[in-house]
């Protein structure tokens, strides 16, 4: 993103995640540039793409960040390194929208900016029929859905985390010894939701029933009770009902292990 490109008041972040980009486009698109997104892209990213078929897994195998092959990950393999920005599409709700994108793109090293007519690979946000993203790159157009109900600061960033990679916290494959998954409770059409993933790594990194991509105790309750409980507290916290939190500690610390960064921002 151009390196001129900043906002001019420290609420700027605020007034965009309660639609002010929209309501008020003069002032904030000239004021809130940042928050807003209407920022240039860096020409430097306006291409990003892996060059060989077998970057995803050496990413996964962790040799983006091994000194023998870092060189020549961040050469053939940006994009599954996280060494180039993740394009989208802006549409009408991008005010709403860039309140949960500055969550990344101030602490992690993963950064969102407006797709270019170059970008082959993007993420579209638009309303669609729920809140639901794919996980990780696709290739071409891949949607994230977030329609009215979805403009909240902790789905629009739960949803920009399944976009970078991540699958459902409690769909890691080492949950049963956290959680108690309570099917009955649950509303049939959702169980999926609730499937563990084999694909789901740890990345080295403890359970956390605090992680925006955890679910709360009562999520797609059919009947009032607690679909997920947990088994024991993690440093006091247990579950609980979902409080619509952006990213925490954990959360910036496993997107920057995942895309292979050393340096959190603040």
């Amino acid at each position: 993103m151009d390196v001129d490109c900043a906002d001019e008041h420290e609420n700027c972040a605020y007034w965009a995640g309660i639609g002010e980009c929209v309501t008020t486009p003069i002032y904030m698109n000239t004021k809130c540039r940042l928050s807003c997104g209407v920022c240039q892209p860096d020409p430097a990213y306006e291409t990003c793409n892996d060059t060989d078929v077998n970057c995803a897994y050496w990413a996964g195998e962790g040799e983006c960040t091994n000194p023998q092959y870092q060189e020549f990950m961040a050469d053939s393999c940006p994009w599954s390194c996280g060494v180039c920005h993740v394009p989208i599409a802006r549409g009408s709700e991008a005010g709403l929208i860039m309140y949960g994108i500055k969550e990344f793109n101030t602490r992690t090293c993963v950064q969102f900016i407006p797709r270019t007519s170059n970008d082959q690979d993007y993420v579209l946000i638009r309303k669609l029929d729920g809140c639901h993203s794919q996980v990780g790159r696709m290739g071409g157009l891949q949607d994230l859905s977030l329609r009215t109900d979805c403009l909240r600061s902790g789905t629009i960033v739960h949803e920009l985390m399944h976009a970078v990679g991540f699958w459902h916290e409690h769909s890691r494959p080492d949950r049963d010894q956290w959680v108690t998954i309570h099917l009955h409770n649950a509303q049939p059409d959702q169980w999926h939701a609730f499937d563990k993933h084999s694909e789901s790594r740890t990345l080295g990194l403890p359970y956390d029933y605090s992680s925006v991509m955890h679910y709360d105790s009562h999520a797609f309750s059919m009947n009032g009770r607690e679909t997920i409980t947990a088994k024991r507290a993690l440093n006091g916290v247990v579950l609980g009902w979902w409080t619509d939190a952006g990213l925490n500690d954990l959360d910036v610390q496993k997107v920057n292990t995942l895309y292979g960064c050393s340096t959190t921002r603040q």
